[in-house]
């Protein structure tokens, strides 16, 4: 369950796709990412606000998150969160493989 991680889990996961509703988009997006042989994941369970997501894959410690709503569903684009640094940016998926693949996990 995605509210109910212990504090001490770890993983080797790169990003964690969040999205507002699970969709057709974000398994593409999914899907592009371990293509790339970039560890991710998603999350399944539907009704879970973006902010939860956010604490999930930050204990998890997992330094990146892919926000997907529906505005970057109609742009064709994922905001990319560094929950190392707080900063988020918009990205094309094609900049977002490129730009996680130049990064150390």
């Amino acid at each position: 369950d995605i509210l109910t991680l212990s504090k001490n889990s770890q993983t080797n996961t790169k990003i964690f796709v969040a999205t507002f509703e699970t969709n057709e988009f974000s398994f593409n997006i999914l899907k592009s990412l371990r293509d790339a042989k970039i560890p991710s994941e998603i999350n399944l369970e539907t009704n879970i606000k973006i902010d939860k997501q956010l604490k999930y894959a930050d204990k998890k410690g997992i330094p990146y998150v892919a926000i997907i709503g529906p505005d970057e569903i109609k742009n064709n684009t994922v905001t990319l969160k560094d929950l190392l640094n707080q900063k988020q940016e918009t990205l094309s998926v094609d900049q977002l493989i490129l730009k996680l693949k130049d990064k150390p996990a």
